[in-house]
């Protein structure tokens, strides 16, 4: 109502209505993603929604979002999120006016769980054959739900040689011999792991060592070994190196002994033996001191009266090297001869069969393996100083062992994992391999 009185006393009056509304709150509309979607683990979701208000205006800026099993999500008009937990969300979005008033609107998604990466080995054909030393290329796929492809990150492995590489596609050429299950395995963020395998076999005469360079010594029952009257006299080193073995006592070489039915040395326990004495007959490069070194050692102990096995150097402190068994309890020993010299692994050698053993020394790091799998390892400090080369004595000649034996190999220099791989191989299809 408005009114005005004049100077004669008179007034006039004039009046309206109207009417003032109550605040109102904000209407919240969530846009994207539609409700009920569902997205893989890890996928990255963006959220949009709108936020009018009749008081305010546009408050999307202030828009708060938040998931009932994620809790607080972020702000604004448009967020994007990669680490949403698997299971059903109830998605959130509120708005608050200046009058104290709040919007809001809720839509559901899914998150689904983590899902494996799918790998498959597309080369070579399962059940593939190969000679020996031929270049073989693996081929695989890697993809993941979550991660997309993995391809460049596939580990491979063989069940027989250990680690092949990386990487969608590798070749490999010095697979040993024999039968192989390779294995491609892909690990996504998640920490779930998938993977394929495939059988290969390697062929390879028995004849053909895969590795040469640095063999100074060599001995297979299937070759040098000569016999008068049934008994082992010498068995011939074929490395080139000419450090052939003399019988001591009457070691006999015995057919179809192996279980790859060929022959093999028998010693008696009593007073058998093969060695060579550097006095007389020098030993040509074996390594000395603490220089690098490898051993295969393919052999069966029977019984035994001293540490004894196969060894080279000196039987005083420090100064030998090999593969023996612990007298009397008949475990395998890394051998360097005396108190504190010696590996002692915990894996029987007395009464285990027939067992391929190898042991390298490489920058002062001793490692004892049995069939190709670490068993001991030491940092030691070598003095090796060549007195003679024996097997089946005790190096310092204080008791013998009962024990077959097939190969020996010594090389001057430590081979690689794959190279003492390739060789394990050839050892234990020649010899060990049911035929």
């Amino acid at each position: 109502t408005a009114s005005v009185t004049d100077n004669g006393g008179l007034t006039g009056v004039d009046s309206i209505s109207l009417t003032v509304g109550a605040n109102s709150s904000p209407a919240v509309n969530i846009t994207a993603p539609a409700d009920g979607a569902t997205f893989a683990a890890g996928a990255s979701v963006t959220f949009t929604a709108t936020a009018t208000d009749a008081q305010d205006g546009n408050l999307g800026a202030s828009v708060t979002w938040s998931s009932d099993r994620d809790g607080a999500l972020g702000t604004g008009a448009s967020i994007t999120r990669s680490t949403l937990s698997a299971g059903t969300h109830v998605i959130a979005a509120s708005v608050t006016d200046q009058g104290g008033l709040s919007g809001v609107d809720s839509i559901q998604i899914t998150i689904g769980a983590n899902q494996s990466p799918a790998v498959s080995i597309s080369a070579p054909a399962n059940g593939s054959t190969f000679g020996a030393g031929t270049s073989v290329t693996f081929t695989a796929t890697a993809a993941d739900a979550e991660d997309g492809n993995l391809g460049a990150s596939l580990a491979w492995s063989s069940d027989r040689d250990g680690s092949l590489g990386t990487g969608a596609s590798i070749t490999r050429s010095t697979l040993s011999a024999g039968a192989h299950v390779v294995t491609a395995s892909a690990t996504d963020s998640g920490g779930l792991t998938g993977s394929d395998t495939v059988d290969v076999t390697i062929s390879g005469s028995s004849s053909t060592l895969p590795v040469t360079s640095g063999l100074v010594a060599r001995f297979e029952s299937t070759t040098g070994v000569t016999v008068a009257s049934g008994m082992v006299t010498t068995w011939s080193d074929t490395s080139g190196q000419n450090n052939h073995l003399s019988a001591g006592g009457a070691p006999m070489l015995v057919s179809a002994l192996t279980p790859s039915g060929l022959p093999a040395i028998r010693f008696d326990g009593l007073d058998d033996k093969l060695q060579r004495l550097h006095a007389t007959a020098p030993l040509q490069g074996l390594p000395t001191a603490n220089g690098n070194r490898t051993v295969f050692f393919v052999a069966k102990y029977n019984s035994l009266t001293a540490w004894a096995g196969l060894a080279y150097g000196t039987g005083s402190t420090n100064r030998a090297f090999g593969i023996v068994a612990k007298y009397p309890t008949g475990e395998l020993v890394l051998h360097g001869w005396g108190s504190g010299q010696d590996l002692v692994s915990t894996r029987p050698a007395v009464g285990a069969g027939w067992l391929l053993q190898s042991a390298t020394l490489a920058s002062s790091v001793g490692t004892l393996y049995l069939d190709g799998t670490s068993v001991a390892q030491w940092s030691h400090t070598y003095n090796t100083v060549l007195t003679k080369l024996v097997i089946a004595e005790e190096i310092n000649s204080k008791g013998f062992v009962n024990m077959e034996v097939a190969a020996v190999l010594i090389y001057n220099r430590a081979l690689t994992n794959t190279e003492r791989a390739s060789v394990d191989g050839y050892l234990r299809t020649k010899f060990l391999a049911a035929p």
